[in-house]
Formats: structure tokens, sequence, C-alpha cells
């Protein structure tokens, strides 16, 4: 939703030497071009790729581990080289088990006056008290619909194109952006909203059939099975707002992949239930609980479709 994007954007406005008098960086100097290229020395950036790059884990979608940790010390022990501030930006921190949370405190406590660190991360409920209360936590949003459609368009995307990429992005406007150019990710992306419709309207054998199948995929692609659940939260989220009859910003191809559905007669209680259960089980899988029971406790807890099994 943008996490990185925004990270950036407080880089650019702490480094950039042409900054405006409200603090916004030009984009357009030497030192602005080479943050946006992940270049300049006084910003750095840790996550799991990095961390598989220099073999600090065991694959790609292992746990932010101790050594990694470590690294970012290591990193903010150098002084700026250029400016005024170094700036150390951590994504996948919901992924560092307690030991590793425990052993960053340290530098959370104690960070250089020059340093400046930003956590990216899903969820701030998956950090350790002691880590989230020493942090300024600015919650973020997901991005209207219309307003991913109109950014597309502003910057050259077709508008039939653009309505359809919005839609499919799940109100993240980065997978947008690189899905105009790539329509390989669309067409994942449509297959992965395809399988989220099965799933919703399968009966309860079949949903626990899929779940397993989905923990299974899981510690294969990571990534794709994420996907798909935020695609059923979506769903989900339309068919409550529908039941409330509010007006939803939800990605239209969405409401239409729902189908007849969509407006069936469940108990709001019920459907608030199986949002939730959506969110706990993506929250579970953060926090390393067993895939098969996260992915069985979320179907065991939505409600049944009556004459649509």
């Amino acid at each position: 939703m943008g996490k990185t994007t925004l990270a950036l954007a407080f880089a650019l406005a702490l480094l950039c030497p042409e900054r405006s008098a409200s603090g916004e960086a030009c984009g357009a100097c030497p030192t602005c071009r080479r943050i946006l290229r992940w270049t300049h020395p006084d910003v750095s950036r840790f996550d799991l790729d990095r961390q598989e790059a220099e073999g600090n884990g065991t694959t790609k979608h292992a746990a932010f581990t101790i050594q990694s940790v470590r690294g970012v010390g290591a990193s903010l022990s150098l002084r700026p080289l250029e400016g005024r501030w170094r700036v150390v930006v951590i994504d996948d921190v919901e992924t560092m088990q307690p030991a590793a949370q425990e052993a960053f405190l340290k530098t959370l406590e104690e960070p250089p006056p020059y340093a400046v660190i930003v956590l990216l991360v899903t969820d701030p409920d998956l950090l350790l008290s002691t880590v989230r209360s020493r942090c300024q936590i600015l919650p973020l949003q997901r991005v209207a619909v219309p307003l991913i459609g109109d950014c597309l368009r502003a910057a050259g995307v077709e508008s039939s194109l653009a309505n359809d990429l919005a839609s499919l992005s799940e109100g993240l406007p980065g997978w947008g952006f690189r899905a105009a150019n790539a329509p390989e990710l669309r067409e994942a992306r449509a297959a992965l909203q395809r399988d989220a419709v099965r799933w919703l309207g399968s009966c309860h054998y079949e949903r626990l059939v899929l779940a397993i199948q989905a923990a299974d995929h899981f510690g294969r692609n990571r990534t794709e099975t994420l996907e798909t659940l935020d695609i059923l939260l979506g769903m989900w989220r339309s068919i409550m707002l529908r039941r409330v009859r509010a007006q939803s910003d939800e990605p239209s191809r969405a409401i239409e992949a729902i189908g007849r559905f969509a407006s069936a007669d469940y108990d709001i209680d019920e459907v608030v239930a199986a949002v939730r259960s959506v969110q706990t089980c993506r929250a579970d899988l953060l926090s390393n609980v067993r895939p098969r029971l996260a992915f069985e406790s979320m179907v065991l807890d939505w409600p049944t479709l009556g004459s649509t099994e």
C-alpha cells in the first residue's frame, strides 16, 4: 500500500540538498536519483531478499534473523558520508522472532544521533510491546480504487486498462503500476481471484480441502498465498458492506466475481466473523503458526452459503 514509497519520500526529504522551504524533495538532483535507486551511501534497506542474498537466512521466506539484525547495527555504526542523516529502512519486520526483536531493542533504545530507522510492518501487533513503545507508529490504509485508476491514467495508462488494473490491485497502487507493463502479473492476479471465488463458494468439506491445499502451497509460495488471502478479505468486506447497504470502494471486478452469493442472506455477525477470520489467519501465518491450523480455523469461521453450495 505504499510503505516503501513513503519511506523513500521520507529519506528524500531528509537528504535532498535542493528541498523546498516546506521540506519537499526536488526528486531530480543527483542525491534524489541515487536514493530512488537505493544507491545512496547514507540510505540502506534491509529485508528478506537482502538476507537471502547475503546468506543470513536459510531461504528467501525465512524469518528476519539475528544475523540480519546485527547487520542493521553495523550499518548504523557508520557515520553519514554526504548528509546529516543515515537512513535505514527495514522491511519484513513482522517476521522477526522474539529473540531477534530483543536483539534489536538495544539499537532502538540507543541509536546514534544521526540515525533515522524506518520499520515497515504489516501489523504492529506482531511486534513485542517493548519494540512498539520505542517507535512512532504511522498507520496506513489501502488506497481507494478510483484514486489508483486516476493515478494510472495520469501516468499514461490507457483508461480501460487503468480501470482493470485498479480493480485487480486490491488497493495496492504499487502493484497496479508494476502490472501496467507486465501482463503476466495481471493474469496471475486474475487466476488467484478465481481461486478465491471458488473457495468462497464451496461447501464446508471443499473449504477444508482447499484450506489444506493452501497450507501446503504456503510453504512453496508465501507471497501468492498471502495475495489470495487479501483477495478473500476484500470479497468478504464487500459482502459485509452490501449487507449493511453501505457504499463500497472495493474493486468492481471483485463484486462481479462474487456473483450471486454476494447478496446472500447472511447474518451480519457471521460476515464480520468471516472478515476477522481472514485477518487472523494472515497474522497467524506471519507469526509462524502452523499453516494448516491457521487455514482450517479460518474456513470454520465462515458462514454457510445456503442454496449457493
